[in-house]
């Protein structure tokens, strides 16, 4: 598209001349400043050596007056935005040459917890972000069944070749608000939430120990050492959903071909606790708290035609019963259960409608739902609630604004 970069004259703040055309286009320059010197334009280029990266010129201007060809100055200094977050990213040069500029970052998720009425509304209070200095490098929450610790991923810009981003698994202590970062002996840890065991002494993450498929599956990590152990190898590098069973003596999961497995740790065996039958995929699953039912979601139907479905079972037998449905575009997600088990949360979302995912209460009887007044820009990972009912932790896709800058970065041009 045709992008001109020009000047004009002002006086007091009021224009008094027509635009003149600094650099023709079509062109990918943004960001036009002028240097300290005052006889030269700062301006950003859409970089070809780095795809998606800008790199920084400047021309000289005398009187107004283009007076030479553009000089590059330095390379790849942001990202290149599109020209709806360009306004919204301003840059600075100071007077010794220091570049300042934001960048604005989108699509990052990052973990909250929000106070919660389990009478009333989830949004008790202001929403909290799990760490005060780090933003958008968390995922996965998790709290213990005791309510002292929460466990997530911290993950981290360092790319493993074919493994990226990095993620250490990372426990909170609740009180104190403290972090302890572990680093279980893996090749590569999944981004699904950890899963706890009911005596809080561990939790049960999706990796694998080895390179190669092979090695991929659940392994239990002591949240005091650290040591990873193997608790069910998959075989295969499908991520998979978990959860111990209530008592601690099975490690339940979604199988992509059988529906809700439970792996018994003692003899290895293996039951279908829900088949996967006519649905095409189970997303999500959790057994209440006091181990007596289990919710999922699916999608049934066709994939021209999909039916997404709130189900809820028995353990102790029976058929599976739909709690709610929705057709596409709406979508049906379930979250958590509350700790009393009367009541599970779900999320409800319509696809194109630019909307945040809108949390909902239902007790597993049935009934009209509760709206809980509460949405979250959707994300891979469900929710998950204290043992007291009274905080939710949630990961949550955002928008935020960084400042970086650059020392001495025109340093042939300051006044």
């Amino acid at each position: 598209s045709q992008r001109d970069l020009s000047i004009i004259d002002v006086n007091a703040g009021a224009i008094v001349s027509a635009a003149r055309v600094l650099l023709a286009g079509p062109s990918t320059d943004y960001f036009p400043i002028w240097t300290p010197d005052g006889v030269h334009v700062f301006f950003a280029r859409h970089s070809e050596a780095h795809g998606g990266s800008g790199d920084a010129w400047v021309v000289p201007v005398v009187n107004g007056v283009r007076a030479g060809e553009p000089t590059f100055v330095a390379r790849n200094l942001w990202p290149a935005s599109n020209d709806a977050l360009v306004g919204a990213a301003p840059v600075v040069l100071t007077d010794d040459g220091a570049f300042y500029r934001v960048i604005v970052k989108t699509g990052v998720p990052d973990v909250y917890t929000v106070p919660f009425d389990p009478t009333g509304t989830v949004p008790a209070g202001a929403p909290v972000r799990i760490s005060p200095t780090v933003v958008g490098r968390h995922v996965g929450p998790a709290w213990s069944p005791d309510g002292r610790s929460i466990a997530y991923f911290t993950t981290s810009a360092v790319a493993q070749p074919g493994r990226n981003p990095l993620r250490t698994l990372t426990i909170q202590d609740w009180s104190s608000r403290t972090e302890r970062l572990l680093h279980p002996s893996l090749s590569f840890v999944g981004a699904y939430s950890p899963r706890w065991s009911p005596d809080s002494q561990s939790v049960v993450v999706w990796g694998a120990d080895k390179e190669g498929d092979d090695h991929f599956g659940f392994f239990r990590v002591d949240v005091h050492t650290g040591e990873a152990t193997p608790a069910v190898v998959i075989g295969r590098s499908d991520p998979a959903i978990s959860q111990f069973s209530h008592d601690g003596t099975a490690l339940i999961y979604v199988d992509t071909l059988r529906g809700i497995v439970a792996h018994d740790f003692a003899t290895g065996g293996e039951t279908i606790w829900v088949a996967r039958g006519t649905r095409e995929n189970i997303q999500r699953f959790g057994i209440s708290p006091d181990g007596q039912r289990l919710a999922l979601s699916g999608q049934t139907g066709t994939k021209a035609n999909p039916i997404f479905a709130l189900e809820l079972q028995a353990l102790a037998g029976g058929a599976t019963r739909v709690l709610r449905q929705a057709t596409a575009p709406a979508t049906l997600t379930f979250q958590t259960w509350t700790p009393d088990s009367q009541s599970l949360l779900y999320s409800e979302f319509t696809v194109g409608a630019n909307s945040p995912d809108r949390f909902w209460r239902i007790a597993p009887t049935g009934g009209p739902p509760h709206d809980l007044q509460f949405g979250i820009l959707r994300d891979f990972n469900p929710a998950s609630l204290h043992p007291d009912g009274t905080w939710l932790a949630y990961q949550e896709r955002n928008r935020f604004l960084e400042l970086l800058t650059t020392d001495g970065i025109v340093t042939g041009v300051r006044r």
